[in-house]
């Protein structure tokens, strides 16, 4: 008996998280709406759907029973249509969140970077696509990357990393550099990487270029080729720490919404405890209204102790949980 019903607590658990990380990919990361209100909008839509065909076909034909049937079956196909509709937009919503959350990590692993930095990031990650050969990074003389060469599906191609800073984009003359070097390498092939956005003029001289093919790659570039296909950093782990977002929040308002209830409970019983102690006095049987006025406020005073009982609980297996966690460590 007792593993079933812990077997129901874990299914039922394990349907909660669904529902959360469901409902926060359909509202693209909105979180101003609680999951369950969003829950009940929904019920209340298919509700109302029963309700209209119901009484529309029952008006239509005096039939009771078919009036149910024909308004279940209705129902039914507004749910899977809403449900289809609903999954696309989550997961059209899902990966763009991923993608923002993806150049965000790639953005805070820049932070600490340099631009020699950016060139080591790069050519460590065209490593792994396998799609490049004989890569190779040129150096100045002082030390400072030029350039990355190698090849690229079987023709020569140069390669440049260009750590921007912040609010900064590629411009027009950069590319122009950067070809003019490669010609000067007898190369026939660029690719431009850049840590930021490219300017109207750039891509229209880069779309423009006949004589040299020149590929270029913003941040959404980068996330597409080398961050999504996990060549930078695990797109599970980006996921679940995405998704560890969403609980953390709904616990957040979760504390909130008990807190916003203990208030109002404890504000009640206070204020119909005052009003009845007023009112026991100018009525018979005060003291039956004095009595009922104690209880009352002792209602109150419960549910604020209730209230810091069970934050103090919380707060006491989070830290035991982390305190577990760095144990395991």
């Amino acid at each position: 008996m007792e593993t079933t019903i812990r077997r129901i607590k874990e299914w039922i658990s394990a349907r909660l998280r669904e529902a959360q990380i469901q409902d926060y990919y359909y509202s693209g990361g909105n979180t101003s709406k609680h999951y369950r209100a969003r829950s009940m909008d929904r019920l209340s839509a298919r509700m109302a759907v029963f309700v209209l065909t119901a009484v529309s076909f029952y008006v239509y034909t005096g039939n009771f029973f078919a009036a149910l049937f024909f308004g279940g079956v209705c129902t039914y196909l507004f749910d899977r249509l809403a449900m289809q509709l609903r999954n696309k937009r989550s997961e059209k919503n899902r990966a763009v969140l991923l993608e923002k959350e993806g150049i965000d990590r790639f953005t805070q692993l820049l932070e600490d970077k340099d631009n020699r930095g950016f060139f080591e990031i790069i050519f460590e990650t065209l490593k792994k696509t396998c799609l490049f050969k004989g890569l190779k990074l040129i150096e100045d003389d002082e030390g400072r990357p030029l350039i990355i060469t190698g090849e690229f599906k079987g023709e020569k191609v140069g390669i440049y990393a260009n750590r921007l800073g912040k609010d900064a984009s590629v411009k027009e003359a950069n590319l122009k550099e950067f070809v003019q070097y490669c010609k000067s390498r007898q190369l026939g092939n660029g690719i431009y990487i850049a840590s930021g956005p490219f300017d109207y003029a750039s891509r229209g001289y880069a779309a423009g270029l006949d004589s040299f093919n020149l590929y270029i790659a913003d941040t959404q570039t980068i996330y597409r080729a080398f961050i999504k296909k996990g060549f930078l950093f695990s797109m599970d782990d980006l996921e679940e720490k995405l998704e560890q977002r969403v609980f953390e929040h709904n616990k957040e308002t979760q504390h909130s919404l008990k807190r916003i209830l203990a208030y109002r409970r404890i504000r009640t019983y206070i204020v119909l405890g005052v009003l009845i102690a007023v009112y026991s006095a100018y009525v018979p049987y005060s003291v039956y209204y004095i009595l009922v006025s104690i209880v009352l406020l002792c209602l109150s005073l419960t549910a604020l102790i209730r209230w810091k009982i069970e934050k103090f609980m919380e707060d006491s297996e989070n830290s035991i949980k982390l305190d577990s966690l760095m144990d395991a460590e």
